[in-house]
C-alpha cells in the first residue's frame, strides 16, 4: 500500500490509499483528483472501471472496454445522503430505507418484495419481518445473564450464551443440544464440543497459523508454516504428510506427496 504521491499537499490525517501491489507486482491503482474524490481504478492486467461522484457520493461504476464505458452499478441516495437504491445490469433498483437514526429500516429486493427491521432504544435489531412472514425472525436479549434467544419463522427457538469479550460459548439448538466453545482473546477457537461430548482442540501460533488440530477421537492433524506464513507442511492424522515449495514471491512451486512422488508448478 501506499498514500497519493500528493498527499502533503492534503490533510495531515488524510492519507489516501493509492496502490494495493501484491507480490507478483500486480498492482491496483486508484486515480482521484486532489480533493480525494476518485474517478477510476486501473489494474495492470489491463482493467479499467471509471469512477463517478456527486457531492462526495459515488454514483456509478463503468467498466472501459475496447467501446467505451458500460456502466454496471449505479448509486442512488436520500437527502440525508443515505444510500437508497442500487441498481445493477437489471436496471432494477435495491432500495434501502432508514429512521431520523440512519439505521436501516428496510430493504426491497429487485422483485419488490420488502424486509423490514425493528429495532429497541438501545439500537439492536429485536424483529425481523419478511413478506408473507417469510425470513421473520425475532431476537430477546439478557446482557446480563449473557444470553440472546433467535426465535426464527417457524417459532424454532435457538440459544446463544455469550461471555463477557461477547464470543460464544455455547449454542443450544431448538431441540435442545448444545454445542460448547471456548476461543482465545482475539477470537481464535481453541476448543468446540459437540452435543455428544466430543471435543476438538485446536492449537495456533502467534500469527494467526493453525498448527494443529486434536480431533476427539484421538488423532491429530498439523501444520507448520514458512516466513511468509504459507503452510509448508501438512500432517494427516495417519501420520502421512504433504510438503509445500513456494517461490521468493510466495508462489507455489513444488508439492511433495507421502510417497515422494513430486508435483512441479510454474508461473508467468
Amino acid at each position: 500500500f501506499c498514500p497519493t504521491p500528493d498527499y502533503r499537499a492534503t490533510q495531515a490525517s488524510r492519507l489516501w490509499l493509492h496502490t494495493v501491489e501484491d507480490r507478483n507486482g500486480n498492482r491496483i491503482t486508484f486515480h482521484r483528483l486532489p480533493d480525494g474524490t476518485p474517478t477510476a481504478v486501473t489494474h495492470t492486467g489491463g482493467y479499467h472501471v471509471d469512477v463517478s461522484c456527486a457531492a462526495g457520493r459515488i454514483t456509478e461504476l463503468a467498466v472501459v472496454g475496447p467501446d467505451g464505458p458500460t456502466t454496471v452499478m449505479s448509486y442512488r441516495y436520500d437527502g440525508d445522503g443515505n444510500l437508497s437504491d442500487v441498481v445493477n445490469s437489471s436496471a432494477l433498483p435495491l432500495k434501502f430505507g432508514y429512521d431520523d437514526q440512519a439505521r436501516i429500516t428496510s430493504w426491497t429486493d429487485r422483485n419488490n418484495d420488502v424486509y423490514r427491521y425493528v429495532y429497541d432504544r438501545d439500537g439492536r435489531v429485536v424483529e425481523t419481518i419478511g413478506p408473507d412472514g417469510a425470513l421473520s425472525s425475532r431476537f430477546d436479549y439478557d446482557m446480563a445473564g449473557g444470553v440472546t434467544l433467535y426465535t426464527d419463522a417457524t417459532g424454532a427457538v435457538t440459544r446463544y450464551q455469550h461471555n463477557e469479550l461477547h464470543q460464544v460459548v455455547a449454542t443450544t439448538d431448538p431441540l435442545g443440544n448444545t454445542t460448547r466453545s471456548t476461543w482465545t482473546r482475539d477470537d481464535r477457537l481453541l476448543t468446540h464440543t459437540d452435543p455428544l461430548g466430543n471435543t476438538t482442540r485446536l492449537e495456533w501460533d502467534d500469527y494467526g497459523n493453525l498448527l494443529a488440530v486434536h480431533h476427539s477421537d484421538g488423532s491429530t492433524s498439523s501444520s507448520t508454516y514458512n516466513h511468509l506464513n504459507l503452510p509448508a507442511t501438512s500432517t494427516s492424522p495417519d501420520g502421512t504428510t504433504v510438503s509445500l515449495a513456494y517461490d521468493e514471491r510466495g508462489n507455489l512451486t513444488a508439492v511433495t506427496a507421502p510417497d515422494g512422488a513430486v508435483t512441479h508448478l510454474t508461473h508467468d
